[in-house]
């Protein structure tokens, strides 16, 4: 009727039936058509089968709900900013490590979620990932209600079919307890080093083949040798009489 008084098209979807009897949604735009004198004389209507953008549409929605459903169960913060570094989603997990609900951390920047030193570490690697193509890696240290946590972050660019940017990708793991354990280690190393240098006695050790891998300075004055002349030797080097000479494997004496 619209159609008919106005000359206004008509367009909307309608769920058809094909001859087979199996239902298709169709896009139909009804236009009036009028004799010379403006009366109405009939209509023309286009159709247009929406049946493949529906299958698109059900299954990139189906794709993204799953996608949806692997970030918000993962451990790790998952996000996403759009081109000018607004968050436009954040899982649970980010949110609540943040302290905040999802929608508090929407459309935010780094600078009204962080302070104002780490915001200005962060903008430059995303930027650095929107410019690149692969992305980028990198380890930071954020201050979370809980404690400070180190966080290694990977950023990936997003772009469309004509490669503009779209968007960019965020995912960040907590790996504070693996740094805890590096340094632990790494303090380990540094103490026996400091036990081996300041002894008072000869400390060679050797690796499974017999090969000395360390040599503390008084062995150096007992043997005569100073370390890098023998490290990577076998310790039957040190002692050309003993049975060690005859079995390359030290264990086997």
């Amino acid at each position: 009727a619209r159609t008919r008084r106005d000359g206004e098209p008509d367009e909307r979807e309608w769920m058809w039936v094909r001859r087979d009897g199996q239902p298709v949604r169709v896009f139909v735009s009804l236009t009036a058509l009028r004799d010379p004198d403006g009366a109405p004389s009939g209509y023309v209507a286009v159709a247009r089968d929406l049946t493949c953008d529906h299958i698109a549409a059900r299954a990139l929605r189906e794709s993204e709900e799953r996608l949806g459903l692997v970030l918000e169960t993962t451990s790790s913060f998952a996000f996403v900013k759009d081109p000018q570094l607004r968050y436009t989603f954040v899982n649970r997990a980010f949110a609540a490590a943040l302290g905040r609900s999802v929608q508090g951390v929407l459309g935010r920047r780094n600078e009204e979620l962080f302070p104002p030193a780490l915001a200005g570490r962060l903008d430059p690697q995303d930027l650095a990932a929107l410019a690149s193509q692969r992305g980028v890696s990198f380890e930071e240290t954020v201050p979370l209600p809980d404690g400070p946590r180190a966080l290694l972050f990977s950023l990936v660019p997003l772009r469309d079919e004509r490669g503009e940017l779209r968007a960019l990708h965020g995912l960040a793991t907590d790996i504070t307890d693996r740094r805890r354990a590096e340094d632990a280690l790494r303090l380990s190393e540094a103490r026996h080093r400091a036990v081996l240098e300041t002894a008072g006695i000869g400390i060679l050790t050797l690796d499974a083949a017999g090969a000395l891998d360390s040599f503390n300075p008084e062995a150096e004055r007992m043997f005569g040798y100073a370390a890098p002349e023998v490290i990577g030797r076998h310790v039957s080097a040190l002692m050309p009489h003993s049975p060690l000479s005859r079995h390359p494997d030290p264990l086997d004496c």
